[in-house]
């Protein structure tokens, strides 16, 4: 599925890929296969600083039995295909992107987390934020609180409308249910829709690989709109069930 995501992302040598949800960055290690340069991203500080595993203990890594002690990162993923690490994997939030220049990517591949055990998270605070005393704000780390896949979606498009090249692709997958309507999907006006596929994993649930191109720059004051929740009166998108 890593492969399929970056064919659809048109990914080739010499063009920029960033993943805004990295996690272990298995999306942008099929983009630098294809001759990519690659950045990541990820909100969670614990997946990019990765961590040690004693052999004993589970673990996803392939040679965590046969060594005592195995640092799983992002990194190592690059490294053990033999690829081109990545320019950088970044703490940053989809919701508050910190480049300071549009235009930067040639394309944006996601899979962006979903579900309660799982779900996406976004800087912020349930209770009274409290002021940051000065000599711990170097490096003090933003709390984090949930949200929600059609946040995330609005503010992938309102991203990729800003950081992607005209012409570059944006690529994600996409919970949802049977009951998706093409009017669950955000739009932008300066993204077009290019390709909907659907994959079936259950009766009651399925994924949708979206493919969106960059038509032209975003215009001052252009965000996304989901068309079901302004015109049926803050109707549900059927990926809402798997906030």
């Amino acid at each position: 599925n890593s492969f399929l995501v970056a064919n659809f992302a048109h990914a080739s040598p010499g063009k920029l890929v960033f993943d805004p949800f990295c996690g272990s960055a298995s999306l942008l290690v099929s983009a630098a296969k294809f001759g990519c340069h690659t950045m990541g991203g990820d909100i969670d500080l614990r997946v990019i600083r990765g961590k040690e595993k004693d052999k004993d203990m589970p673990s996803h890594c392939r040679f965590a039995r046969t060594v005592d002690t195995v640092d799983i990162t992002p990194l190592n993923n690059f490294r053990q295909y033999g690829l081109p690490e990545p320019l950088d994997i970044v703490r940053c939030d989809n919701a508050r992107p910190t480049f300071r220049f549009g235009s930067l990517f040639d394309a944006i591949i996601c899979d962006p987390p979903y579900g309660v055990r799982a779900g996406a998270r976004k800087t912020g605070c349930n209770k009274e934020a409290k002021p940051i005393p000065e000599d711990l704000r170097e490096g003090h780390i933003p709390g984090t609180i949930a949200y929600g896949i059609s946040d995330v979606l609005s503010d992938l498009l309102d991203m990729a409308s800003k950081y992607l090249v005209v012409g570059g692709r944006l690529v994600f997958w996409l919970p949802t249910t049977p009951d998706y309507k093409v009017d669950d999907l955000p739009q932008h006006p300066a993204m077009v829709m290019l390709y909907n596929c659907e994959e079936v994993v259950t009766a009651k649930w399925q994924r949708r690989l979206i493919t969106m191109k960059k038509i032209r720059d975003a215009m001052p004051g252009e965000r996304a709109v989901c068309a079901i929740k302004e015109e049926d009166g803050g109707a549900e998108a059927a990926h809402d069930n798997f906030s």
